[in-house]
């Protein structure tokens, strides 16, 4: 099962860089994917999300069920840095999906990171990475500092509800959220912070009745894609 795929370029070669349930990157050619260049290992669980900046095509960024990011230059298998995410996100891992499955789950069970959305944004003055963890209500703000190998915590932005998904226009953070009220809610950089735009609002909208869950049951989230094992049973006396 593929969770994401992206197309690289190095010297105007294109490769496929993708990642599926496992724990590595592959590096394909294009568009004889068969033979592959290299694999990159860094992380130890699932690996949901990719990113390449478009004005650093050298760059890697990935991420999934680890307290971390992995910054990578993928044309040399060179793991460049880590961010570590866990202090930052803590307080905001309060839904049972931030837990494993109840027959997975032990007293000293930690809860668990989903990385949903990586991005950046880019001007003259500010150079910043954008990342979502999935069921959570708030978005962790980095300065990206030396051509990304150091990155500097900047801000937590908080909206009104969990985020589904977020997108930049320009400066603005357009975020969905899940909520009765304001579905969108919007950010924009001012004075080196995110603000909420109060002014900005969704004039009108389509609601649609969902009659039984299970109808979407085959969509999978992120946290789902965790690889879980049982645990031997005590031996009976």
């Amino acid at each position: 099962m593929l969770t994401d795929v992206l197309i690289g370029k190095y010297n105007n070669k294109e490769f496929i860089i993708s990642t599926d349930r496992d724990e590595h990157i592959r590096i394909s050619n294009y568009p004889k994917s068969y033979v592959i260049k290299d694999f990159l290992f860094g992380h130890d669980e699932f690996i949901s999300q990719l990113y390449i900046p478009e004005y650093n095509s050298e760059i890697l960024i990935s991420g999934g069920g680890d307290d971390y990011l992995n910054v990578w230059k993928w044309y040399n298998g060179e793991l460049i840095t880590n961010i570590q995410l866990r202090n930052l996100i803590q307080d905001y891992l309060i839904k049972d999906s931030h837990l494993p499955p109840t027959r997975f789950r032990h007293d000293d069970s930690s809860k668990e990171i989903s990385i949903s959305r990586i991005t950046t944004l880019k001007n003259n003055n500010d150079h910043l990475l954008l990342i979502l963890v999935e069921n959570t209500p708030c978005i962790l703000v980095f300065d990206i500092l030396d051509d990304f190998t150091k990155f500097e915590y900047r801000q937590t932005i908080l909206t009104n509800g969990s985020i589904v998904d977020f997108t930049l226009a320009n400066e603005t953070i357009i975020t969905s959220i899940e909520s009765e009220n304001e579905s969108l809610e919007f950010f924009n950089l001012k004075n080196g912070k995110f603000e909420q735009i109060d002014s900005l609002k969704i004039s009108d909208s389509i609601p649609f009745e969902i009659k039984d869950e299970s109808e979407y049951q085959h969509l999978y989230k992120y946290y789902q894609l965790r690889k879980r094992s049982d645990c031997p049973e005590a031996p009976s006396k």
